[in-house]
């Protein structure tokens, strides 16, 4: 499956199962706030992923355009996709990395609406939308 089949698979399962999007939601938000109390906090979260992702240099960047975080690590590979586009679904095992709980990168959607994501194959962006029933 190439990367582009693989994030459209994804959206069409989401898309497709208002069920399975609302169970993936489901507290969250919540539970991000508690998590991570302060704005700030998602930086250590980008840090503390590059460190599991092996890399030696992190670079974060801050201009009128927004933040770009950029590391030297591994790729994402198929099952990084799939924890990143869930919650709490790590792909990482506890006695393997500092972040194993799934929700790390989650913690960038108290700062942005929009997040995108580049590496390897994947180039991908997340975007908040919002349906009203008539």
């Amino acid at each position: 499956m190439t990367a582009e089949d693989h994030i459209n698979n994804i959206r069409e399962n989401y898309l497709g199962s208002p069920e399975k999007t609302l169970n993936a939601l489901a507290g969250a938000v919540d539970r991000l706030l508690k998590a991570f109390p302060r704005r700030g906090h998602f930086l250590i979260e980008f840090i503390q992923n590059a460190d599991d992702a092996r890399s030696s240099k992190v670079r974060i960047q801050n201009d009128e355009r927004g933040i770009l975080i950029t590391n030297n690590g591994n790729e994402f590979n198929e099952k990084d996709v799939d924890a990143i586009c869930s919650v709490g679904r790590p792909s990482k095992k506890p006695e393997e990395y500092i972040g194993y709980l799934g929700v790390g990168f989650k913690s960038v959607f108290l700062v942005s609406d929009s997040p995108s994501i580049v590496s390897g194959l994947y180039l991908f962006t997340f975007r908040a939308c919002c349906t009203t029933a008539k």
